[in-house]
C-alpha cells in the first residue's frame, strides 16, 4: 500500500473505528487488480494498533458483474420469465411476465402457475409436460395459457430445472413467449394454402382433399355425394369488352350468390378463371343435385349491378357427377363432371347435364314438373274431385274424399304420383295441401248452404304437414274462413307418417281430435302396425287397404275370429 493510503486509513481509524475501501493495486508485473481492505482500529496496553487486511477482488468483481448482467437480462428480456420452487411456486418473475400475463409481481408470486391454465389441455398434456421435465430436465413446446383478463393466448414454453454443484435440485425456471402474432401468420398462410384470394371461396387443392375425405365418409355410411362443376357463360367477352377489373368484381359477386344458395355442408369452390365447382355431401336424392343446379341456374341469370353503374348479364351451365353412380374417386368425379358440362354448353348453355343421360331427363322432368306445380299453385289452375263415400246398406252418400287433380295445359293430365312426390322433395307439399283443405271446407260450406244432406269431407295429410310446428292453428284459421263445421271434416294420415314420428304426431291429431275434427288412418295394412298400437291413436275410422282383404274369398277353409283370456 501507498504511503498516502495508509496515513487516509489511520486517520478515518481513529475516528471511525474501522473501514473498508476499494482500491487498485499494482502487481510486480505492472496489472492492477481490484483491492478490497478491511481495516480495523485496535488498543492494547496502552498502545494503538491499526490491523489492515488486504484482499484481491478480481474474481468476485467478475461474479458481480456478471450477476448484474444477468439481472438485466432477467429484467429487460421479451420473454416472460418465471421461477418457482420445487413445489411449483411461483418465487421470481420478471417485467415482460407481469406484461404478458397482466398480473402483477406481488399478486403472482407464491402461488402456482395453474393460475395460467387456459382450459384447452387436458390431464395427459401435462402429464406428458411433468413426466419429460422430470426423466429429461426439460421440456419445450406450444402452450395455450389465460391472462389476468381472460384472453387465452398460445405461448413457446421452455422449462428447465437447475440444480446446484451437488446435483441437488433448486428450482424451475420457465421461458416463454407470445406466439398470437405467429399463429395468424400460419393460419393466414394455411389459409391463402386453400383458398382463392380474390373469391375467398375453397380452392382446388381443398376440394380435391375435401373429396377424397368425404368419398371414404360416404362409402362407410353408404351415402350419395354430388360434385357440381359450372362456368360463366360470356365471361370471356365481359372481361375483353371492360376489362380484367370488372370481370374480378364479377367473380366476386357470383361467389357471394353461390355460398348465399348452399347448406352449411356443402362446400363452394372457385376452381380457377370463370370456372366453379360445389360439393354436395349427405345427398338424400339424386334429384337435389338438379334443384341446386336450376336454382344456380336462375340466381346467375338475374342482372348484375355493379358500383360503376353498369349492368351486366352473364348466365352459366353446369354439369354433374354423382358417387356412386359416375366414379368412386376424386379425379373420376371430377373428370365426369367436366364431362357433364361441355356437354351441357353444347346443348346451347343455361341449362344442367348429369354425368348419366338417363338421370339429366329424368331431373329435368322433375325440375319442370316443380316449376309449373308451383306456377299451378300461384294461379289457381289446380282440382279438386270428390270420390263419394257410401253406406255399404243404404247406398246412400255419407260423405266424400277429396283428391288433388292436375291438368296441365302442355302436358294434359299429370298423375298425383308423379308430382306429389315432387311436392313433397321440394317442400311444395305444405302449400299444396293447405290449399286443397282450404278448396274443400270451402266446397264442404257451399253444399251445406244449397241445403245438401250434411257430409264428411276427408283430406289427406302428408308426413310433411304432420311436420309443420304450426298445422293445428293452420287448420283451425281455414275452418274459420271457410265456416266449415270442424265435426264434418275428416283428417287421413298413413300408418307410415304416424310411425315416422309417433310421439310428435300423437300428440298433433290430440289437438286437432279436442277441436271436433275426425281422424281417419288411411291404407292400414301395408305397414307394421298392429291393433294393439291402434289403441294409443285417437283415431274415429280405420281404412283397410284393398289389398289387405283381396284374396279373402278365394281363402280356402274359414277365418275364424277369437278372443284370448
Amino acid at each position: 500500500m501507498t504511503a498516502i493510503l495508509l496515513k487516509e486509513i489511520q486517520t478515518r481509524l481513529k475516528t471511525e473505528g474501522s473501514l473498508t475501501l476499494r482500491t487498485t493495486h499494482r502487481k510486480r508485473d505492472g496489472t492492477l487488480i481490484p483491492i478490497e481492505v478491511n481495516a480495523k482500529y485496535l488498543h492494547h496496553e496502552e498502545t494503538d494498533y491499526s490491523l489492515a487486511v488486504a484482499k484481491d477482488i478480481t474474481e468476485r468483481d467478475k461474479l458481480m458483474a456478471r450477476q448484474r448482467l444477468y439481472a438485466t437480462l432477467f429484467e429487460n428480456t421479451r420473454e416472460g420469465v418465471m421461477v418457482t420452487d420445487k413445489e411449483g411456486v411461483l418465487c421470481m418473475v420478471n417485467r415482460a411476465f407481469t406484461e404478458l400475463t397482466g398480473y402483477s409481481e406481488s399478486e403472482i408470486l407464491g402461488i402456482t402457475p395453474s393460475i395460467l391454465q387456459s382450459g384447452k389441455h387436458d390431464h395427459l398434456f401435462y402429464s406428458k409436460l411433468w413426466d419429460s421435465l422430470i426423466t429429461t430436465g426439460h421440456w419445450q413446446g406450444e402452450i395455450w395459457n389465460r391472462r389476468k383478463n381472460g384472453e387465452i393466448f398460445p405461448e413457446l414454453l421452455s422449462i428447465s430445472s437447475v440444480h446446484g454443484d451437488q446435483g441437488d435440485f433448486r428450482f424451475y425456471v420457465g421461458v416463454f413467449s407470445d406466439i398470437s402474432q405467429l399463429k395468424q401468420t400460419e393460419a393466414k398462410l394455411e389459409y391463402l394454402a386453400h383458398h382463392d384470394p380474390l373469391t375467398h371461396l375453397a380452392n382446388r387443392r381443398l376440394l380435391m382433399s375435401q373429396l377424397e375425405y368425404g368419398l371414404k365418409a360416404a362409402g362407410r355410411n353408404h351415402e350419395m355425394m354430388a360434385l357440381l362443376v359450372l362456368d360463366l357463360d360470356r365471361f370471356k367477352d365481359i372481361n375483353d369488352s371492360y376489362g380484367h377489373l370488372i370481370g374480378d368484381k364479377l367473380l366476386q359477386f357470383v361467389a357471394q350468390r353461390l355460398s348465399k344458395r348452399l347448406r352449411e355442408s356443402d362446400l363452394v369452390t372457385r376452381l380457377g378463371g370463370d370456372e366453379f365447382a360445389i360439393l354436395m355431401q349427405g345427398l338424400v336424392n339424386p334429384g337435389d343435385a338438379a334443384i341446386l343446379a336450376s336454382e344456380i341456374i336462375q340466381a346467375l341469370n338475374e342482372p348484375w349491378q355493379l358500383p360503376e353503374g353498369l349492368e351486366l348479364q352473364i348466365g352459366t351451365s353446369i354439369g354433374i357427377s354423382l358417387y356412386p353412380d359416375h366414379g368412386d374417386s376424386a379425379e373420376t368425379l371430377l373428370q365426369h363432371a367436366d364431362t357433364a358440362l361441355y356437354k351441357a354448353k353444347n346443348e346451347g348453355r343455361g341449362r344442367f347435364c348429369y354425368f348419366s343421360e338417363e338421370l339429366t331427363l329424368a331431373a329435368r322432368l322433375r325440375i319442370e314438373i316443380h316449376n309449373n306445380l308451383r306456377h299451378a299453385l300461384a294461379e289457381e289452375k289446380l282440382s279438386v274431385f270428390y270420390q263419394p263415400q257410401l253406406d255399404f246398406h243404404s247406398g246412400r252418400i255419407v260423405g266424400a274424399e277429396a283428391l288433388l287433380r292436375w291438368q296441365d295445359p302442355d302436358h294434359g293430365n299429370i298423375a298425383p304420383s308423379q308430382f306429389i312426390p315432387v311436392a313433397e322433395e321440394t317442400g311444395l307439399i305444405n302449400r299444396t295441401g293447405e290449399w286443397v283443405l282450404h278448396e274443400a271446407c270451402t266446397q264442404g260450406k257451399a253444399w251445406l248452404e244449397d241445403r245438401f244432406p250434411p257430409l264428411s269431407l276427408a283430406v289427406n295429410l302428408s308426413v310433411h304437414q304432420l311436420r309443420q310446428s304450426d298445422l293445428v292453428e293452420n287448420i283451425t284459421r281455414i275452418l274459420k274462413e271457410t265456416g266449415y263445421p270442424a265435426g264434418q271434416l275428416s283428417l287421413e294420415v298413413t300408418e307410415s307418417a304416424l310411425m315416422e314420428r309417433e310421439t310428435e304426431a300423437i300428440s298433433t291429431l290430440n289437438q286437432l281430435r279436442d277441436q271436433g275434427v275426425h281422424l281417419s288412418i288411411d291404407d292400414f295394412g301395408t305397414g307394421y302396425s298392429s291393433l294393439a298400437y291402434l289403441q294409443r291413436l285417437p283415431l274415429d275410422e280405420l281404412k283397410i287397404d284393398k289389398s289387405f282383404i283381396d284374396e279373402i274369398p278365394y281363402k280356402k277353409g274359414s277365418i275364424r275370429v277369437s278372443q284370448r283370456n
